[in-house]
């Protein structure tokens, strides 16, 4: 209906890309608006300018697509809600779903709609309450499209009579040749680079820059390591722990992964998508059977999809230090079944590491609310998020008691107020995520406080954070200070 509008917002360039094509082979251009910060600013203010002259019905972008000032705007659409993509690193760190939960929740007639292949915690526990109301496809439709699934571990590789650990194992390569005959096979690997990290062969002990002490690297074949930050060559490295001057590769990027695939596979066409490749980031390739070796975020588009897809070091997914690090590597997983050809296809995906279990059979499954719904029950009986919000305040010593003892004044009588901390910053998951700190400052000279509230506060909470802001502000302490509201890693 052409005098309602309609706002979609989506997590990368990429997928705006992909519905920019899909939409204008079927709409005027002239009713559709992008904001997204690939645009010129000419062309994104041109966008903005559209949007408040009600010139335009269809918006979408990015993360600021969410504050486009629509009028008579009647449905919000968000794709992927779990894609850290959505949530902006800079401050005041706005979460897409965040953004338009609110607008909803100021507006009777406007409507909010999730998409994903996966669901997150937040989304589900809307759906719990009864706020969002949850629309699955047929399950019979949904089998049919799905390829062949397998969650390949050491334990499952040892049964089959080869050797556990093994990077890529006989069976995966076996495999990939078969599929090679009827179309292309994608390999997905975690990280970008050729070796993005070195460790002792000796000790195991992770490498470090003799002159800046930032982990080493290797971004070629037989190239001395490098520093990742200073990028000073470390041509006579020795542990400090034991002395030894061998070095083993820790982790494995995808140049070298493609490398190694090429030794495997003579004679067919080997493509490498990422940020490091030397063709950089392919967004399509044609029909013609070739191997693909991509980052999570740089898989091309195959038109008939993916006779196989492998999806290598998958436990990578699962190691990160956040309490959102099983579902994100959930709805990762369900993203590289989609480019998978339907089992009606011979179509295979195969996921090679080893893996939670929990993880491993919604995978297999193909069933999100599977290991969703256990989670939630969990973060529910612990009050963990969503259950509750949690706010992060960083600065010097003095600062965070003040903070601390205002918090404790004023919500000490509630049974579910914890306080964390205060805790040296060095000594926290925050440490790297923050820069740009007052004159004479150092992380050695900060302080952490980690508040928790039941989520019925929320309203409460987001005052009490800005009234403290502006008290920093008028004593200019502002800078030196900074806040964080439901950071994933807060333990």
């Amino acid at each position: 209906e052409m005098n309602k509008s309609i706002s979609v917002v989506l997590p990368t360039n990429r997928d705006v890309e992909y519905l920019r094509n899909a939409l204008y082979s079927k709409i005027d251009s002239s009713e559709c608006a992008i904001l997204s910060g690939e645009l010129k600013t000419s062309a994104l203010w041109t966008n903005y300018l559209r949007i408040l002259n009600h010139q335009v019905h269809i918006v979408y972008g990015t993360r600021m697509a969410a504050f486009a000032p629509i009028s008579d705007l009647e449905i919000v659409v968000l794709y992927e809600d779990s894609d850290v993509s959505h949530k902006e690193q800079r401050s005041p760190y706005t979460n897409s779903r965040e953004v338009l939960l609110n607008r909803v929740q100021f507006s009777e007639k406007l409507s909010f709609v999730s998409l994903s292949l996966s669901r997150s915690p937040q989304i589900q526990r809307l759906v719990n309450s009864g706020f969002l109301q949850e629309y699955i496809f047929d399950s019979e439709k949904l089998t049919k499209n799905l390829p062949n699934i397998e969650v390949l571990n050491s334990k499952v590789v040892e049964a089959k009579g080869q050797t556990p650990h093994t990077r890529i194992s006989s069976s995966i390569i076996k495999l990939a040749r078969e599929s090679l005959k009827k179309g292309s096979v994608l390999f997905v690997v975690p990280r970008k680079g050729y070796i993005p990290l070195l460790s002792c062969a000796k000790c195991h002990e992770i490498t470090h820059c003799q002159y800046c002490n930032s982990p080493l690297k290797i971004v070629g074949n037989r190239q001395v390591p490098i520093c990742v930050r200073c990028s000073q060559p470390n041509y006579n490295y020795k542990c400090p722990k034991c002395n030894s001057s061998q070095i083993r590769a820790n982790r494995i990027g995808s140049e070298r992964s493609a490398f190694e695939i090429g030794k495997l596979f003579p004679g067919v066409i080997i493509r490498s998508s990422s940020s490091t490749a030397s063709d950089g980031i392919i967004p399509l390739i044609n029909s013609e059977p070739q191997i693909v070796v991509a980052t999570p975020g740089a898989i091309p588009i195959c038109p008939d999809g993916y006779q196989l897809v492998v999806v290598l070091d998958a436990y990578l997914f699962t190691i990160f230090e956040s309490l959102d690090t099983s579902s994100d590597a959930l709805s990762q997983f369900y993203h590289f079944i989609s480019f998978t050809k339907s089992k009606q296809d011979d179509g295979e995906c195969i996921i090679s590491g080893d893996i939670p279990p929990q993880i491993a059979n919604s995978v297999v499954l193909f069933d999100p609310i599977l290991y969703i719904f256990q989670e939630l029950t969990e973060r529910k009986e612990l009050k963990f998020p969503p259950y509750s919000r949690v706010v992060v305040f960083v600065s010097t010593g003095d600062v965070i008691t003040k903070i601390m003892n205002r918090f404790q004044s004023q919500y000490s009588d509630i049974s579910l107020f914890v306080v964390m901390g205060p805790y040296p910053l060095l000594k926290t998951n925050y440490a790297s995520q923050f820069s740009n700190w007052g004159k004479g400052l150092r992380k050695e000279d900060l302080q952490c406080l980690i508040i928790r509230l039941p989520i019925k506060y929320s309203h409460q909470l987001a005052d009490d954070v800005y009234k403290i802001k502006i008290d920093l502000a008028v004593k200019r302490k502002l800078q030196q200070t900074k806040v964080l509201l439901d950071p994933k890693e807060f333990l």
